[in-house]
């Protein structure tokens, strides 16, 4: 039969509310009528619970139904069969909000990133440890290079001040790079992690050179005034691959590092706030830290047992540093790549450009259909003008 109070379904057409989430508005306003109370059993909680669902079940109506006890005088036929109102299942992972989840951050397995596991400052102390390993290890060569390249690789002050110039300048060129890889394209966390690999093979490379004696220049002669020959061909290019890859990685890293570790507090909180503010203080701390031993310990190594020593420092602080980043991994809440800055004043700067040049173009042409031709006949005298 159509439903008395809905009247929307017509004779012949079942009713749904059966198997609908929200029950029948007829049965809520008849048994408010009746004087029932028609509540989820889930109400009775102060805990959120899951969407009810509504079963149908085959059991008769009980005095207790809103529909038994309905007045006679509605005209309302047998009773209907009872409606039990159970609480859908579902699983843990299911339970999880909205406000449990990071928003815009995933794992180092980019799966969503929780609250309650990921980020904090026991995740940003694992940089913190790595930036003592990493900064040790770049300025136990970068503070004590020209010595080497003066002493071993014969170059004057003159050639070995540029080299090492020229070997910072690109180390801290290319944190730009490092950052912008960062913010466009992958992660912080991969870009550390590719970039600590590639220092370390550039540090391996000037270790084994530092190491072998036939990949270093000839010697010099024994007399004062015979200059020392310089290192060149292979060897040179040797050197410059293991500077110039170093070089790379220290730029990764550079780039990429307290980025991590500022993306591992709430921005939009004033407690995250505070705690990040915390954590860069912490982290200039821990790079004077690796500086203080780079330029103490490092480098009396290298001047008193040999360069192979002090860059075998340096190698083994860049491996040491891999495996304790990684056992954070866990930790880690990593931001999502949303596209760089450079990227849009790139994009700007090539918009204007193109439009300069689209207006230049279509300039010329208009001027040249309204400049005086110079081949036009003169008005014949005493003609009339307009």
């Amino acid at each position: 039969q159509p439903c008395l109070l809905c009247s929307a379904w017509p004779a012949g057409r079942r009713c749904p509310w059966p198997t609908r989430r929200e029950p029948c508005r007829s049965l809520l306003f008849l048994s408010r009528q009746a004087g029932h109370a028609f509540k989820y059993p889930s109400q009775q909680h102060t805990h959120p619970t899951p969407t009810p669902v509504l079963r149908h079940t085959t059991q008769s109506a009980t005095p207790h139904s809103p529909r038994s006890s309905l007045p006679p005088h509605l005209g309302f036929g047998p009773p209907l069969p009872a409606v039990r109102v159970v609480p859908e299942r579902r699983p843990a992972s299911a339970m999880e909000d909205g406000a449990q989840l990071w928003d815009g951050y995933v794992d180092w397995r980019n799966r969503p990133a929780t609250r309650r596991r990921h980020g904090g400052m026991l995740a940003a102390s694992f940089v913190l440890v790595v930036e003592v390993l990493e900064n040790l290890a770049f300025l136990a060569n970068a503070s004590n290079l020209v010595t080497y390249l003066m002493g071993f690789m014969h170059y004057s002050p003159a050639q070995s001040a540029t080299t090492v110039t020229n070997f910072m300048g690109t180390a801290f060129l290319l944190a730009l790079l490092g950052g912008f890889l960062s913010d466009a394209f992958f992660t912080t966390y991969t870009i550390y992690i590719v970039s600590a690999f590639i220092e370390f093979v550039g540090l391996v490379i000037l270790t084994v050179q530092a190491r072998t004696r036939s990949l270093m220049p000839p010697a010099c002669a024994g007399a004062a005034a015979a200059p020392c020959e310089p290192v060149s061909g292979a060897k040179k290019a040797m050197l410059f691959a293991g500077l110039y890859v170093t070089a790379l990685g220290v730029g990764g890293i550079k780039g990429s590092l307290p980025s991590h570790g500022a993306e591992q507090f709430d921005e939009r909180a004033p407690r995250g706030r505070t705690a990040r503010s915390t954590f860069f203080n912490y982290y200039v701390f821990c790079l004077s830290c690796g500086a203080l031993i780079a330029v103490t310990f490092a480098v009396w190594v290298e001047d008193n047992k040999g360069w192979q020593w002090g860059f075998g420092i340096s190698t083994i602080a860049i491996l040491l540093s891999i495996p304790v980043f990684a056992a954070g991994s866990g930790m880690y809440r990593n931001k999502v790549p949303t596209g760089s800055p450079l990227t849009v004043i790139a994009k700007v700067l090539v918009a204007a450009a193109l439009a300069g040049r689209g207006r230049g173009t279509a300039a010329a042409p208009r001027a040249r259909a309204t400049a005086p031709s110079s081949t036009a006949r003169p008005a014949p005298r005493g003609a009339p003008t307009t």
